[in-house]
């Protein structure tokens, strides 16, 4: 009876942590997007000092070498994809707190987790991709203090969605049969 009852435990604990980690995650993103916002306001309301600003860092620090872009929109495009690489990532955490929700509640093979475990598949193929445009940028700017991945992470990334979509296939598998044994019952 224990060796059931642990793996429910184990479930509910790492429910309550997925759960945690949405909250701090949606805090974070608010802060990022308040980042953005204001950055974006920034240039409405003063464009000439906030260019002016700007330059002379760039020509303090020379971190721009690769492309001949205008750093203030360089900067707000990186914090552009940077909120959506995070918002794709607080969608990410949200449907894992939901799909561990449903399995605590034993309810496994069913259309609703299958919709989840699809739905973190293409969100997380979204993420990889915005991580090499990220990558692109990074290498083609050199700038030391971008934001951005720099693509270190990317071979972890496509091996963790191939781990995603081989749980997908299971998942989608193991309705079929669950389907096919209702079908004779």
């Amino acid at each position: 009876m224990k060796m059931k009852d642990r793996p429910k435990r184990i479930l509910e604990v790492l429910e309550k942590f997925s759960f945690l980690v949405l909250i701090i995650h949606i805090i974070m993103w608010l802060f990022l997007f308040g980042t953005f916002i204001g950055g974006w306001l920034r240039i409405v309301i003063n464009p000439t000092k906030t260019f002016t600003i700007l330059n002379r860092i760039m020509d303090a620090d020379k971190q721009y070498t690769g492309i001949g872009a205008n750093p203030v929109w360089l900067s707000l495009s990186i914090t552009a994809l940077t909120v959506i690489m995070f918002s794709l990532r607080v969608f990410i955490v949200y449907l894992i707190y939901r799909f561990l929700k449903q399995i605590t509640m034993y309810t496994i093979f069913n259309e609703t987790n299958l919709q989840f475990i699809r739905l973190i598949n293409y969100s997380f193929i979204g993420f990889i991709g915005l991580d090499v445009i990220s990558t692109i940028i990074f290498k083609s700017v050199h700038s030391v203090g971008s934001a951005l991945s720099n693509g270190h992470g990317l071979g972890f990334e496509i091996l963790a969605w191939f781990v995603i979509y081989v749980i997908y296939v299971v998942f989608e598998y193991g309705l079929q049969i669950q389907k096919d044994n209702d079908a004779i019952i």
